[in-house]
């Protein structure tokens, strides 16, 4: 059976809360608890920092773990910020920094196209499930909208207009990275429970 209850390996509230919205009710998410040490992601590959939280939250608590990480690939820029997303310019910049310093990075460039990549792993019983979502789109002139959080300001997904910041949420979880990856991991929850669900 898959389980009803999911530690997810972060501490962003923001990731949380776009989680519940994907997932709604069909299982039962929840932050690390306080004083649960960092988690460190120095790897190369979105799948084995991923995996690098989903292991680390694993071993020490013993319960069903969640643990994604998302990476902007913008192609005029070799496939930057990816695995760096989050840290972006350096570890001192805020997110508002970051985002302005994809935009000057990109002044004067035609081929703005880009992608979020989403890798989420669900550890159920000390093994690894990988689940990913991709969605396409282009990196915006300027920052636009203030919903979401991250790059969604500068990020305009393929088939829009506007910015994931802009778009109103049920869209925005619709048709998100993070979102595809959550789905393919639903129905792979879904899978399991009828395998061993009862005859």
């Amino acid at each position: 059976m898959c389980p009803e209850k999911w530690t997810v390996a972060t501490r962003n509230p923001h990731k949380l809360e776009e989680l519940h919205a994907i997932i709604r009710d069909i299982i039962s998410i929840e932050l690390l608890p306080d004083g649960f040490p960092p988690i460190e992601e120095p790897f190369s590959t979105l799948d084995a920092n991923a995996w690098a939280k989903a292991h680390k939250a694993w071993h020490l608590l013993k319960k069903p773990v969640l643990a994604e990480d998302t990476g902007l690939e913008i192609d005029a820029l070799d496939g930057k910020p990816g695995v760096h997303t989050a840290r972006y310019g350096g570890a001192n910049l805020t997110i508002s920094q970051r985002r302005q310093l994809v935009l000057k990075q990109m002044e004067g460039i035609a081929n703005r196209k880009a992608r979020f990549r989403t890798v989420l792993v669900a550890v159920i019983h000390g093994i690894p499930h990988f689940f990913e979502g991709v969605v396409e789109g282009r990196i915006a002139e300027a920052e636009s909208g203030s919903g979401g959080f991250g790059y969604d300001p500068i990020f305009i997904p393929d088939g829009y207009e506007q910015t994931f910041a802009e778009l109103p949420t049920e869209v925005k979880n619709e048709i998100s990275h993070r979102a595809r990856a959550v789905r393919k991991f639903l129905e792979f929850c879904k899978s399991i429970s009828q395998e061993k669900g009862p005859r």
